[in-house]
């Protein structure tokens, strides 16, 4: 595809991946409505579309490299570095509620903060360091939410969605040539 004001092929398919992730969460919304009621729903309610589809739409944007593997390893470190922090967070939080008192949530975020670089350098996957940590604070220390594991699998849910559709739309929409 030729240059039209600088906007390359790697420019329009994160534009695409992000229409996308927007169009998936329109779509289960949708399919949400039809199958209201009951606890299947209300989970998946409250864990997928309640949520924002911003995490699918910035994990996109990341995963869209200028090669396929390169945006495979990225979503790798994308969704690991999410299941790695939301897990964490939603333990610590866990653990944290029971025996928390006054401003130990501070120990226990530092403490979180070393587990989970050391649980990431043991999967052999640094590059996942910092999306789990930034996930992990984000859960633990930043959200004003009721159920913290909602928000947690609402994180992950969108990171998976993301990197689905970067690496699809990467993949079979004018793939990038091998290196």
């Amino acid at each position: 595809m030729k240059k039209f004001f600088g906007i390359g092929m790697r420019t329009f398919k994160t534009a695409l991946c992000v229409c996308v992730c927007l169009l998936i969460y329109e779509l289960l919304s949708l399919l949400g409505n039809m199958f209201e009621g009951g606890s299947v729903y209300s989970f998946f309610k409250t864990a997928v579309l309640d949520g924002s589809p911003s995490f699918a739409c910035i994990a996109a944007v990341i995963c869209m490299q200028d090669n396929i593997e390169r945006s495979k390893k990225i979503a790798l470190s994308r969704v690991i570095g999410s299941v790695v922090g939301g897990a964490a967070a939603v333990v610590f939080l866990s653990v944290s509620e029971k025996i928390m008192s006054g401003k130990l949530y501070i120990v226990f975020a530092a403490v979180g903060v070393i587990l989970i670089i050391i649980v990431c350098n043991y999967l052999k996957n640094p590059i996942s360091v910092s999306i789990s940590v930034i996930t992990f604070l984000i859960v633990f220390v930043g959200t004003d939410v009721g159920a913290p594991v909602y928000f947690a699998l609402n994180r992950v849910v969108g990171t998976l969605i993301g990197a689905f559709a970067a690496l699809f739309i990467n993949r079979f929409v004018s793939p990038p040539e091998k290196e």
